[in-house]
């Protein structure tokens, strides 16, 4: 008789391949901004943001694309997971830069994910450069099926700039402009998943967390935000911005 056990995790398994449409070679989670919290200890530590953040745009979700793709990685171990962002300090009061991605590698380790199975990119500001920096990795390492985790609200706008990159980026870059060339030609695969796809399997908590996030006006802001980003995109206006420092949350008010 077969083990339950392994049933599940067999069934938990095909549900992420269908829902990644293969096994991925690399899984990106852009980053949805960290935010700065103080510990007992009085020591200062960055967390990712979750569902009661905001920015200037509206609700920002970075915790759910972490647990999601912590949970994934336990069943694609051979699939590399990389964390995004090079970012202007939450802080202004400081003279440093948080690197969101290490932010990000920190909390996939501490959720059980191998620091092998992790890389970082650094130098992507926003969704624009990250979609860049992904391409520039996607030539380097040859890769020929990747993933991007992002928040539900997000990954419409993803994808439409995606579809439009080399009209949105710069091509004095040299290096993007010859990954552009082999994306061309190679033709990899690149799925954009949404967290909340995978989260809302896991557990209840995120369950509530979700449906209530949906009634709230943070997550109507970034809903018309994107709206107007992709229509942007459509027009040829669009403007890449980067202000996932200007946190407010919630909970503070």
């Amino acid at each position: 008789m077969q083990n339950p056990f392994f049933f599940d995790e067999k069934k938990k398994r095909d549900k992420y391949t269908e829902m990644f449409h293969g096994v991925p070679d690399a899984i990106f989670i852009f980053s949805g901004g960290v935010k700065k919290v103080a510990q007992p200890s009085e020591k200062i530590e960055y967390i990712s943001t979750d569902y009661s953040d905001s920015d200037p745009y509206g609700m920002l979700a970075g915790k759910a694309r972490v647990d999601a793709a912590a949970v994934v990685s336990r069943y694609f171990p051979d699939t590399k997971i990389v964390t995004t962002t090079h970012s202007p300090s939450p802080d202004k009061s400081i003279d440093a830069t948080i690197l969101h991605a290490y932010v990000l590698s920190d909390e996939l380790k501490r959720l059980g994910v191998p620091e092998e199975q992790i890389i970082l990119e650094v130098k992507s500001t926003n969704t624009l450069t990250e979609l860049q920096e992904m391409v520039k990795l996607i030539a380097h390492h040859q890769w020929h099926h990747v993933g991007i985790i992002s928040f539900e609200l997000h990954a419409k706008r993803t994808g439409k700039m995606l579809n439009h990159l080399a009209e949105l980026s710069d091509l004095a870059d040299q290096e993007l402009q010859e990954s552009l060339v082999y994306v061309e030609k190679a033709k990899p695969s690149v799925v954009i998943v949404k967290a909340e796809d995978i989260v809302l399997g896991i557990s209840s908590h995120y369950k509530h967390l979700i449906e209530y996030a949906r009634t709230t006006s943070s997550y109507h802001k970034r809903l018309e935000s994107e709206r107007r980003g992709i229509e942007a995109i459509e027009k040829r206006t669009y403007r890449p911005t980067g202000e996932t420092w200007k946190i407010n949350s919630e909970r503070e008010r």
